[in-house]
Order: C-alpha cells, then sequence, then structure tokens
C-alpha cells in the first residue's frame, strides 16, 4: 500500500486525490491543494521529491493519484498477517486453539474463532500474545525502525511492572484533566467490563486490577496467592489521583454491556480455582456507584 502518511492526509482525502489537486506555483514548486472532506478547510502541502516519485508510480490508475485500500481490506490483511503469526510462534507441538485458549483464559470455543478469524483479538489479547511468545506488534503493522510503537504495544521491562502501571495511570490522569479543562468537554466510553474509571473507587477491585495485569505480563510466580500482593504507597497515590480526575464537573458517559459483571466474576473465579485467591477474597463485587454528572 503507498504511504500517504507523507502528507498527513486524512483516509477520505487522500483516497480522492487527483492530478486537479496537483498545482504549481510560479517558482516551480508543486503543490497539493484540496479542502478537506470533514473540515472543509483548504489545505495547501508542498509536494516534495519521495512524496512526487510514489504519485509517478500510481499515476495511470483512472484519475485517482493512490490506490488506497479500504479500511475494510486493509484490516482483513492484518488478522491475517496476526493470525499467520501467532500460530509461527506457539511452541511446536501445541495445538493454537489450547494454547490461546489457556493463556487468554477463555473457553476454547472462542479461542477457536478468533484462530479461524471470525472473531478479532482485543488490543489486551494481542498485547498478551506478544509478551508470552515474543513477536512484534510493530513489525505486523510495519512499524519498523521507530521509536514509537502504535498502540504502545512494545516489550516492557518485566522488573518495573509497577512503574509501567502507575505511568500508564499518570498518563491517563493527565488526559482527562486535560479534558476537564476545556469548555464543553465530553467523555465516552465503551466496553463489557467494569470502566476502570469505576474500579478505582474501591481498594479490592483495584488491587484484583493490577494484580491480574502484572499476573498476565509476567506470571508472577513469586506471588503465592492474592493475599501476598501489594501495592506501593506511590500506585495508590496515582490510583486516588486518577479517580479524583474523574470526579471533576466534566459529563461523563459509559456504555456497558449488561453482562459488564460476568467478565469481572470469571477472572476472580479463574485465580481461586488455581488457588491463588481464597474465599474470603472472592467477596461479592460492591455495588457500583457514580457521581450525577456520570451517565450509564
Amino acid at each position: 500500500m503507498p504511504d500517504y502518511r507523507f502528507t498527513g492526509l486524512a483516509y477520505i482525502d487522500a483516497a480522492n486525490l487527483t492530478e486537479n489537486n496537483i498545482q504549481e506555483d510560479e517558482f516551480g514548486q508543486k503543490w497539493i491543494r484540496l479542502y478537506r472532506q470533514k473540515s472543509s478547510v483548504q489545505a495547501n502541502i508542498p509536494l516534495l521529491e519521495v512524496p512526487e516519485m510514489i504519485l509517478d508510480k500510481y499515476k495511470h490508475l483512472d484519475g485517482k493519484l493512490l490506490p488506497i485500500h479500504t479500511n475494510q481490506k486493509m484490516n482483513e490483511y492484518l488478522k491475517d498477517v496476526l493470525i499467520t503469526t501467532i500460530k509461527n510462534y506457539i511452541p511446536k507441538g501445541q495445538n493454537p486453539t489450547t494454547y490461546i485458549a489457556n493463556l487468554l483464559n477463555i473457553e476454547r470455543e472462542y479461542a477457536y474463532r478468533r484462530v479461524r478469524g471470525e472473531t478479532n483479538f482485543t488490543i489486551e489479547e494481542i498485547s498478551l500474545l506478544a509478551i508470552n511468545l515474543g513477536f512484534s506488534v510493530d513489525n505486523i503493522i510495519g512499524l519498523r525502525k521507530r521509536e514509537t510503537a502504535l498502540l504502545e504495544l512494545h516489550f516492557m521491562n518485566l522488573n518495573k511492572l509497577e512503574d509501567i502501571y502507575l505511568k500508564k495511570i499518570e498518563r491517563n490522569s493527565k488526559i482527562i484533566k486535560d479534558l476537564n479543562n476545556s469548555r464543553n468537554s465530553i467523555i465516552k466510553w465503551a466496553g463489557n467490563t467494569i470502566p476502570f474509571a469505576l474500579f478505582i473507587r474501591y481498594n479490592a477491585l483495584s488491587k484484583f486490577q493490577f494484580y491480574k495485569w502484572s499476573y498476565y505480563t509476567k506470571k508472577i510466580a513469586q506471588y503465592h496467592s492474592y493475599s501476598d500482593f501489594g501495592m506501593s504507597d506511590n500506585l495508590l497515590t496515582g490510583l486516588k489521583s486518577y479517580s479524583y480526575n474523574m470526579q471533576l464537573p466534566s459529563h461523563i458517559t459509559f456504555i456497558i454491556d449488561n453482562n459488564f459483571v460476568s467478565s469481572v466474576i470469571r477472572n476472580i473465579r479463574y485465580f481461586y480455582q488455581r488457588g491463588l485467591m481464597s474465599k474470603i477474597e472472592m467477596h461479592p463485587v460492591p455495588p457500583i456507584q457514580t457521581d450525577p454528572h456520570v451517565t450509564i
């Protein structure tokens, strides 16, 4: 797929480029001139040497400057590459469906549908597979020789999990605080589990969330049980800051599946069945309380 990131144009704007959008000024400099479809703002982009070479390669494509594939085709391609990569990295002699089901703690049927490409892997699942199998998500999506990784799915220093977790919390806290400082800001979240913004209001659930994340990313063998696992004062302070920012006067909408609690219960049962949690620690999930400006 030709790289239209040289221009910084949105997908739809790049797909609609024609030869009429290429104009030359009085000094011989070529420009890409167009009105962006979403904002109707005029864009004037200098046509440099490398992008011009790319356009010359595809200039006879029915009037279009670039052969832009649809998002659907790109998603299908990336899904095929991801599934092939996962299969290639799974240890020889192991059934891919069984391996994925055990690693992701899902039913074999759901793992089988993912292997066949009928159901998409979530970002969290892809991250866990990449970490445990040792493949690079950056290479799959074509981000080579770059310092920053799309979706930040790079390998982590497994000896500093709490620092990584705290940085994620601090980054999210800053984003939400900035949104709250913006006039008329609206925050929307959609998912099939309890939102982290509500999770962190309960100490037990906050601890479990970090325990589960640590377990899946590092397989924390040094913690014999959930009761042996603790959080530092720095991490607790970060959680409180995040929770405070979520309660600032900004309208927040949570779109949650009707069975959103079931995923949490399933995860808790997973650790209990492996002897890592006691019956006392498996207390019922507390009723979720929200602020007046929060909509669920």
